[in-house]
């Protein structure tokens, strides 16, 4: 009898532990609140951090400065200016918070910017990192900033991927060029970097850390690679489900890509047929890869979040709520909370902006 009770025992071990591997996860809108603009204008939100007490810093590009909201939209403070200058920004564009030290990359002085949090508004920069290039992404883990960003090795080797010693201000590198855009070695990258689907997407390279490993997109590829902060093999991943169209190069394409700045609505119409990869999370059990479009018959751009193990496998996909283009996003990663700032979907509302707050949960089977 005892024996029978302890097989029944490891059955139902079993089947918890294997009904818990078929659960996806899904994410639900939660809650919606529009930022103001009585004091300020909202002209070019380029990134989104959100503290632990709530606080959101929405960096302006165009503005070139950090306007700190609280969680009803009221606007509390603006950090920096443009300008060269101490607390200054050329153009405020991606940022992190991690480790109570909120980091805000500006553009045109290729710096980025680290602060320490010496009250409930009060934010002090107390470093300023030379990236040494232009990046698309940052963010800290204990003394180094890692970045995403082309440049020169000391091998004389192009890389994609390195870190910054925020103390003693040495470099290493730790992804080649070529990676980073699916290709297999630098002979590969040197025949097909000037290739039309490459110089169609561009350069914007997404990555999150988790434990030891960064976790790294290219917009034009729904392929996750797995970099070793600590050295070792890099390797990749990746699920293409027929929800995504990789980026290719039609006769639409070509007759509106030279009118891009022109008239940006045919080209963005033109690309809107296919799937950029938006952003990654590295959360502390999964994967998060967000793509958009492509556009069938809806109004709006559609984002999807796609799953993964922290080791790569594919877990499922879910269609996100309806947001703006290029909506800039954040994790908690803690409560498992998805925000995005998202403007206005209709005629009279475009140039309103709000914060879409969304619960990532588990879900319904696979």
């Amino acid at each position: 009898m005892r024996r029978q009770k302890i097989y029944y025992f490891i059955l139902c071990m079993s089947m918890t532990f294997f009904a818990g591997s078929l659960w996806g996860f899904e994410i639900k809108f939660l809650d919606k609140f529009e930022l103001s603009q009585e004091k300020e204008l909202i002209a070019y939100p380029m990134a989104l951090c959100v503290t632990e007490d709530d606080l959101f810093l929405v960096s302006d590009m165009k503005l070139a400065h950090v306007k700190v909201f609280d969680n009803k939209g009221n606007l509390l403070k603006i950090l920096g200016r443009q300008g060269f200058g101490p607390n200054e920004f050329t153009r405020a564009t991606y940022s992190f918070y991690e480790d109570g030290k909120f980091g805000v990359y500006d553009m045109d002085a290729w710096r980025v910017h680290l602060y320490e949090r010496e009250g409930k508004l009060d934010f002090k920069r107390i470093n300023s990192i030379l990236s040494h290039t232009a990046i698309t992404d940052a963010h800290l883990k204990s003394n180094k900033i890692y970045i995403a960003g082309y440049r020169i090795g000391n091998d004389n080797n192009e890389y994609e991927f390195f870190s910054i010693d925020i103390k003693t201000g040495k470099s290493e590198f730790l992804m080649p060029v070529y990676y980073a855009y699916g290709f297999a070695s630098y002979s590969e990258y040197k025949i097909n970097k000037e290739s039309p689907v490459i110089a169609m997407v561009g350069g914007m390279n997404k990555f999150d850390i988790a434990g030891n490993f960064a976790y790294y997109i290219w917009e034009g590829n729904l392929s996750i690679i797995r970099i070793p902060l600590s050295g070792g093999k890099i390797t990749c991943f990746g699920h293409k489900t027929d929800n995504y169209i990789p980026p290719f190069i039609s006769n639409e394409i070509l007759k509106t890509i030279d009118l891009r700045y022109g008239k940006a609505s045919a080209y963005g119409k033109a690309r809107g047929k296919m799937s950029f990869v938006d952003k990654i999370f590295a959360g502390r059990d999964y994967v998060m890869v967000i793509y958009r479009g492509p556009t069938r018959n809806e109004t709006l751009l559609p984002y999807t979040a796609q799953f993964y193990t922290l080791d790569g496998e594919f877990i499922n996909e879910v269609r996100l709520p309806a947001l703006s283009y290029k909506t800039p996003f954040f994790l908690d990663k803690e409560e498992n909370i998805l925000y995005s700032v998202a403007a206005g979907d209709k005629e009279e509302d475009e140039e309103d902006y709000y914060i879409i707050k969304m619960q990532v949960s588990k879900g319904n089977p696979k």
